[in-house]
């Protein structure tokens, strides 16, 4: 896959590193972060940091899964001690998580989207662009999830299939056999982790997407250069990123990597 194909992928707060796999199978240069080792068996795909200190670094795509413990409407009966007066601590740790998801939507990457069940976002930011559940992508169950979305699609049904019941957690167990509380480490974990088929339509879809955007804005750049005679420009262009050579017009040149995908997407029409 050239330059010119590939994006560039930060899959935040995923150990699992399912949708990161995914996107590692388009041929994207995609990289799961958190503050734990991965289990997705994959070392070299994951960076162990706040994903926080990362964002800067010239991503095309991030798409994040913010720890819900705090976000979560269902969470919000600990708002309260049992005497009715307020959890301060609580309060404090659910200011600390909302300011975390302000930061991963207000990053400087062009494609975003933020994924959490139903929460206190869409009182406390804003309301969710999208909504999907996994009976719509091949799995037979309910787990309403919320998409906040910047510069990408409503994520479409690729496999609506029979199911309407929610999945039972707690019946798990570990290695021993013994059974697993609600609150547990690897239930948590477990509850995290996104389905492959909402996995797989997020890598698909929005890559795809992603890609014709790119094409497209950088395609129209140059050729606003080329107004005065378009065919004669676009084929110098084209002959000049043939040779090797950086593309100049009228005393700016324009970067090798730009040339690429004007060339590619002038040639294809449409990146696929």
């Amino acid at each position: 896959m050239t330059k010119t194909n590939n994006l560039k992928v930060l899959v935040a707060c995923e150990e699992s590193q399912v949708v990161t796999k995914e996107f590692r199978k388009l041929g994207h240069e995609a990289y799961s972060c958190d503050v734990v080792d991965c289990t997705g068996g994959h070392p070299e795909w994951h960076i162990k940091d706040d994903v926080i200190n990362h964002i800067n670094k010239d991503w095309d795509m991030m798409i994040a899964h913010p720890p819900c413990t705090y976000l979560s409407i269902s969470g919000s009966r600990w708002l309260y001690n049992k005497d009715g007066s307020r959890n301060e601590e609580r309060w404090e740790k659910r200011e600390l998580a909302l300011d975390f998801v302000r930061n991963l939507l207000n990053a400087p990457i062009t494609h975003i989207a933020l994924e959490n069940p139903v929460s206190v976002i869409s009182s406390q930011i804003r309301k969710p662009d999208n909504v999907i559940e996994p009976y719509q992508f091949g799995h037979g169950e309910t787990k309403r999830t919320c998409l906040w979305l910047k510069n990408l699609p409503n994520l479409m049904p690729t496999n609506i299939v029979e199911g309407r019941e929610t999945k039972i957690w707690n019946g798990m167990r570990d290695e021993t056999g013994k059974k697993l509380a609600w609150n547990s480490k690897e239930i948590k974990t477990a509850r995290s982790k996104t389905y492959k088929g909402i996995a797989e339509a997020i890598a698909n879809q929005w890559s795809k997407y992603a890609l014709n955007y790119r094409a497209s804005l950088l395609f129209f750049i140059l050729l606003s250069a080329c107004a005065k005679d378009n065919d004669r420009c676009i084929t110098y262009k084209v002959e000049q990123y043939q040779r090797g050579e950086t593309i100049c017009n009228e005393g700016i040149c324009e970067d090798t990597y730009i040339t690429e995908i004007f060339c590619s997407y002038y040639e294809n029409r449409k990146i696929n």
